[in-house]
């Protein structure tokens, strides 16, 4: 053993230890900026530290992510948008690029240039950031539209028209291009509400997230339908962007009317799992395990009815990234 390391460059050995330590300090931001992203108060503004002995492009891309996660949590999806970092995006989410994507295409010919802009924007990451890093910046920018669907319609305050990319403060089926984007979110043979206020921003964050169906009857999740955005709370984005989708259904009501099987799987029985699969609510720190039982055990009539329907394939789902 003495001689082991007799073959070793020290100075390549230093630079590996430092590049694990880079790479766990990058890992502690990243949580700390998630767990800003789902707190119920507002954290105090620079509360994420940065990672240390971090410089040049790493600690711009580092300094921006912090900044955004406060706009995206507020629904401040201008600011998301046009940050320098999001540029690949933005190109691809103009007014003039979304005509002539649905013109051309329809909603999955936008949902294909959009996803070819994530990509390149994943892979153009410089020397140090992390394809984690860029699909959280992803992540912020589905945050970002979700919330700001949430003012139009539920929250506040009151949406204002600023050059986005859909329609924001008028009525869903006389914008422009509000009766396709409507058309895309029918789920489950269940038709939107029109009077939503910019469900195009709906749809885009159900895209960044992967929670799209591949078609108005689809009973299993496409190939290619993966989140083009992720992080570690990514099951808790969709399950919010799932429930949100589920409130913008026309005949739903707490009575269960209009109930979604594919929506309800993602935004309840995702989270908590099943015995052979537990979903993040189930971990230590969570749900307690009195709580995971009684909630396994209400919502298991529900994915067995809708299993005889064949409404709901889990093999697919339980398969489909998270």
């Amino acid at each position: 053993m003495d001689g082991f390391f007799e073959g070793f460059d020290a100075g390549a050995l230093a630079e590996a230890e430092d590049a694990e330590a880079t790479t766990d300090s990058l890992r502690l931001f990243l949580q700390a900026c998630e767990e800003s992203l789902l707190a119920v108060e507002a954290p105090p503004p620079n509360s994420i530290a940065l990672p240390t002995d971090i410089e040049g492009e790493l600690q711009a891309e580092c300094e921006t992510l912090a900044k955004l996660v406060a706009h995206a949590r507020g629904g401040d999806f201008a600011a998301v948008l046009t940050s320098p970092l999001l540029e690949p995006l933005a190109n691809a989410l103009t007014r003039a690029q979304i005509d002539a994507a649905i013109e051309a295409g329809g909603m999955p010919r936008l949902l294909a240039e959009i996803r070819a802009a994530s990509d390149a924007f994943v892979a153009a990451a410089p020397p140090g950031v992390t394809p984690d890093m860029r699909r959280f910046g992803l992540l912020l920018l589905a945050v970002g539209s979700m919330q700001l669907y949430g003012h139009a319609n539920w929250t506040g305050p009151a949406a204002k028209e600023f050059n986005g990319p859909f329609d924001i403060a008028g009525d869903a089926d006389i914008g422009q291009h509000g009766q396709t984007i409507l058309n895309a979110l029918e789920v489950n043979g269940e038709d939107m509400y029109v009077l939503l206020r910019g469900p195009g921003y709906l749809w885009l964050a159900c895209a960044l997230l992967g929670i799209l169906q591949a078609s108005k009857d689809a009973v299993e999740m496409p190939k290619d339908s993966g989140a083009m955005a992720s992080g570690q709370t990514l099951a808790i984005w969709r399950g919010r962007c799932a429930y949100m989708w589920q409130l913008s259904i026309a005949d739903a009501s707490e009575r269960g009317h209009g109930q979604c099987p594919w929506l309800f799987k993602l935004c309840i029985d995702d989270l908590v799992g099943t015995q052979d699969s537990s979903g993040p609510l189930a971990l230590p720190g969570f749900l307690g395990v009195e709580m995971v039982a009684a909630v396994r055990g209400i919502t298991a009539p529900t994915q067995y009815l809708a299993r005889c329907r064949g409404q709901v394939a889990c093999s697919s789902w339980s398969s489909h990234p998270h």
